[in-house]
């Protein structure tokens, strides 16, 4: 008997994104949010610098997420 085994992947950066667009939030608005420039929202987002464990807390409130949020899977198409 097989059961269907859907691939799921853990995607931080692209759900900084998801959640932040949802909100109608720009990468400007979250950077001066943060303090931090739109240069880094972008690279954070693209996953080409990693995140810190301070910088998810933060996201996390900015994006009124509990952080853990940040950590939940998304189905891969």
């Amino acid at each position: 008997m097989h059961m269907k085994q859907e691939n799921q992947q853990l995607n931080i950066p692209n759900k900084v994104k998801q959640l932040r667009k949802s909100r109608g939030i720009t990468q400007v608005d979250m950077a001066g949010l943060l303090g931090v420039t739109q240069s880094k929202i972008s690279r954070l987002e693209r996953g080409v610098i990693p995140i810190t464990v301070d910088e998810l807390a933060a996201i996390a409130d900015v994006l009124d997420v509990p952080v853990y949020t940040l950590f939940q899977f998304d189905q891969a198409a």
